[in-house]
């Protein structure tokens, strides 16, 4: 209590001389003051800290307080659960530091772990949440809480959060209230418990060390490739990750040309579309831990018409297994009359190794070749073909 007012320190004095025993007066067949047990807590939290600035000049009355404060804490717990209410008791535990206090605050903590993060809906349940885990472990020292924290935090990051603003989604209707009942436009589009949410990620942020940008699962769509109308593309997305660990999902997205075998698996493939002239094509893949979303990351896929190429002859070179590990078998079909000399490219169009091939059937060791997607490119007297294979570890 500050003594550089003396007049407002004894009137703040004969305040709380009087204010025990009135209240003392309106208690109930619990022995509590009020029915609202909110009040309760917090009542018995200002007993506390006013005991200790008036201690020294008033040690009776400090002592009354803080007898006030004891008796209404304790029949609290004679009407558990009804008496919970964890923001206040937070606010009589950093007051008090009463260690009779953490099982009854324990418990209620407990039930709002055992809650599905997924299920919250607003930016205010989201901040309690997060809020009382991460004071929870602060008390405790139990990592589940700290742990049970960052899943609510990744949630409300999904849920709350968009990517054009930084503050969180509307969640409840543009007309609020204030404490006197009177509507007003919430102009600034951003719903209840908004700045519940801000700091309670901030306090999260700060407990838990967490820069929270860096936790986004990270998307790679594979390195760019040329293909010819026709050709099997191969997609990969392997060197997708998340920094949490684990694995992450897949979501590939092309333009309305191309037909995906598959849009949400690691590796999909689909047939080079047709075009007149040299065209490249967009190809974004996105993954998510089942929590955060990446950026999207873009892989072009550049395709050129068959120009210069026998098709018909083509159709009958098979290249197999494909994908493959050690070794590819060709089969020439009713090429094998032809010398055909073979070269294998990266899809950045660099010679890897060159095969002279005078059989029908000619198996080739390529365990040597990192895994990756490579152009085979046979080239016979007056034509070259163009195939593609996947190699695999």
């Amino acid at each position: 209590m500050h003594s550089e007012n003396p007049v407002v320190r004894d009137s703040l004095i004969t305040i709380m001389e009087t204010m025990v025993d009135y209240l003392e007066s309106w208690k109930d067949e619990n022995g509590i003051i009020h029915r609202y047990y909110g009040q309760v807590y917090k009542a018995a939290a200002g007993a506390y800290v006013a005991s200790s600035r008036i201690n020294e000049d008033k040690p009776e009355l400090a002592q009354k307080l803080v007898q006030f404060a004891d008796n209404q804490i304790t029949a609290l717990y004679g009407v558990w659960p009804e008496g919970k209410d964890i923001p206040k008791m937070l606010t009589v535990w950093y007051a008090t530091g009463r260690e009779d206090l953490k099982p009854y605050l324990k418990q209620a903590v407990d039930e709002l772990y055992n809650d599905v993060a997924q299920n919250l809906t607003t930016a205010s349940s989201f901040a309690n949440h997060i809020r009382y885990m991460t004071i929870a472990f602060q008390i405790f020292q139990e990592d589940k809480y700290i742990t049970k924290a960052e899943e609510f935090v990744r949630a409300a990051l999904l849920k709350m959060f968009d990517d054009y603003s930084p503050l969180p989604r509307i969640n409840t209707a543009d007309i609020l209230y204030s404490g006197n009942g009177t509507g007003y436009v919430n102009f600034y589009h951003a719903p209840g418990g908004s700045d519940d949410l801000m700091w309670a990620l901030a306090l999260y942020a700060r407990e838990a060390g967490w820069i929270l940008v860096d936790k986004k699962p990270v998307a790679h769509a594979g390195s760019n490739q040329m293909v010819n109308v026709g050709d099997s593309v191969f997609l990969n997305g392997s060197a997708s990750y998340s920094p949490q660990g684990g694995s992450v999902n897949y979501t590939w997205k092309v333009p309305g040309e191309i037909s995906l075998n598959d849009s949400t698996i690691v590796n999909p493939t689909f047939l080079a579309p047709h075009v007149e002239s040299t065209r490249t094509f967009d190809v974004g893949l996105v993954v998510n831990d089942g929590v955060l979303v990446s950026d999207a990351d873009i892989v072009y896929i550049i395709v050129s018409p068959s120009v210069g190429i026998n098709t018909e002859s083509g159709k009958e070179i098979s290249v197999f297994p494909n994908p493959c590990v050690d070794f590819i078998t060709i089969d020439l079909g009713t090429n094998s009359q032809q010398s055909i000399k073979l070269d294998v490219l990266t899809m950045s169009g660099r010679l890897i190794d060159t095969f002279d091939i005078h059989s029908k059937n000619t198996t080739l060791e390529i365990h040597q070749i990192p895994p990756g997607v490579y152009t085979l490119m046979f080239h016979f007297n007056n034509y070259t073909l163009i195939k593609k294979i996947v190699k695999m570890d």
